[in-house]
């Protein structure tokens, strides 16, 4: 899952024109996204929603399940406006699903350190 993520997150940075110039417009450094891709690191909440707030277009939910809607044309009805309703609110749910992933990543993570780290401190008191 984290590298399909990441994988349609490069994907939707190449379409506005690569590292380059996405990263300025989130204000960032290229070398930040090219760490973070070389590394595999999943993006934060805060990236996430500065890319919300700078690309109308980003939609956490393709990037998250790799699904999108086609965008459609035609006047909104109101038919179509309570299914527009309903995809925010879906959205919404999987933003939240999102950065519970990234919470519980980052504490797993963190936890580890501390193990590590409380096993070595600990090997001295050891007859």
């Amino acid at each position: 899952m984290k590298e399909k993520i990441l994988e349609r997150f490069k994907s939707f940075i190449d379409q506005h024109g690569g590292i380059r110039k996405v990263a300025p417009r989130v204000n960032k450094s290229a070398q930040f996204f090219y760490s973070m891709f070389k590394r595999g690191t999943m993006p934060s909440v805060d990236l996430m929603h500065d890319f919300m707030k700078e690309f109308e277009n980003f939609d956490i939910t393709w990037l998250i399940v790799g699904e999108k809607k086609e965008m459609v044309s035609a006047p909104i009805n109101s038919t179509m406006e309570v299914e527009l309703e309903a995809l925010r609110r879906k959205n919404e749910l999987l933003q939240e699903m999102y950065f519970e992933i990234v919470k519980k990543d980052a504490k797993r993570e963190l936890a580890e350190k501390n193990t590590v780290g409380t096993t070595r401190n600990l090997n001295h008191l050891e007859p």
